[in-house]
């Protein structure tokens, strides 16, 4: 049992970035699998309305150091 489980393990090749993401993919613990391409303009200026909205208020580390007072 010992020899079999150690020649199946030794005879596997890491796995690559893609196919990480699909096992992760099947498994349910991701929602999908990104593509690597570059954004269009829109997806760009929607990326940066949402950075917008949410990067309001202060900083983290002011909000912490507030708190520590």
């Amino acid at each position: 049992m010992i020899h079999h489980l150690q020649t199946s393990t030794q005879g596997r090749l890491p796995l690559t970035a893609g196919e990480i993401a699909e096992r992760q993919y099947h498994e349910g613990k991701m929602s999908y699998i990104p593509a690597r391409r570059p954004l269009t303009p829109v997806e760009r200026e929607a990326r940066e309305q949402r950075a917008r909205r949410f990067a309001g208020g202060k900083p983290a580390s002011e909000m912490v150091i507030e708190d520590r007072v």
